[in-house]
């Protein structure tokens, strides 16, 4: 008899909690809102990597105080890229084990090789051969931004410093630049 009023009790309580379930109240519902929404994702990506020995500074024992590299940039030749990116930083690290203070330059050309932007970040020598790092931050809005969206090649120049050990074929260590970009977008549909 327990068993059966026990049975009795449990569906009473599971068909009280179905009928208050569908005929509590509940707020109504508005699917157009799904058409109007805005989107603000932020992407990051690697840019540009190089390692320059110090010998790379140097030809037969003589001093070449500056090194150039370049590199294409496509990224902007994307319709939806130059639509919706509103802010970017490109974050800058330099590592440095020569004993030569160095200037990079990094400098943003567009495709009639005009310099759109331009920037340099100094490190300083390492006496003992370790890292010394140093970082740079750059910021592009508004028209910094729109002269990065008209970049198609980055050029970046190290020159080494007056002053210090000349280099030569034997100088230890490296210059090592890493960078990447963060994108901040804004996508909107309504």
């Amino acid at each position: 008899m327990m068993i059966n009023n026990l049975f009795k009790y449990s569906q009473l309580v599971v068909a009280t909690l179905f009928l208050g379930l569908f005929f509590s109240c509940t707020k109504e519902i508005d699917f157009n809102q799904a058409k109007e929404f805005t989107l603000e994702p932020q992407v990051a990506s690697s840019l540009v990597f190089f390692n320059a020995p110090a010998t790379k500074f140097s030809v037969n024992n003589t001093e070449i105080n500056t090194f150039k590299d370049s590199v294409i940039i496509d990224l902007f030749s994307r319709g939806f890229v130059v639509d919706h990116v509103v802010k970017s930083e490109f974050v800058f690290e330099i590592a440095n084990s020569i004993n030569r203070s160095f200037n990079v330059r990094i400098d943003f050309f567009d495709d009639n090789d005009i310099i759109r932007h331009s920037f340099a970040i100094t490190t300083s020598g390492s006496s003992a051969n370790l890292d010394v790092i140093t970082t740079h931050t750059e910021v592009f809005e508004g028209n910094t931004l729109n002269n990065l969206k008209a970049t198609q090649k980055v050029v970046l120049t190290a020159q080494a410093l007056a002053g210090g050990v000349p280099l030569n074929d034997s100088t230890p260590g490296n210059l090592i630049l890493k960078s990447k970009g963060i994108f901040y977008f804004k996508i909107e549909a309504s």
